[in-house]
């Protein structure tokens, strides 16, 4: 809580107030990751599970995980891969 520091303070609440009817467990949130990159068109990235510390020591997951384009022109990137796969 308190005031929002930055633009990145401002779209997290916003994301948070959308998800919030779909997730109620988030009233309990205390934190929020962010991260971001820019990569060269055809370097991909590697697959990962959204996991504290990428599950080591045991899969810790987030409550809600959302992935949010801010801008990119339609020849960059690619489309984001989610599954239902599960650790073990």
């Amino acid at each position: 809580d308190g005031p929002c520091r930055s633009t990145l303070d401002v779209a997290i609440r916003h994301i948070l107030a959308v998800a919030m009817p779909h997730f109620p467990e988030l009233k309990d949130a205390r934190f929020a990751e962010w991260w971001a990159h820019c990569r060269p068109h055809a370097s991909g990235h590697q697959m990962h599970y959204d996991s504290d510390n990428e599950g080591i020591g045991g899969a810790r997951h987030p409550i809600c995980s959302c992935v949010t384009y801010l801008e990119g022109a339609e020849d960059l990137g690619g489309p984001t891969l989610v599954t239902t796969q599960r650790l073990g």
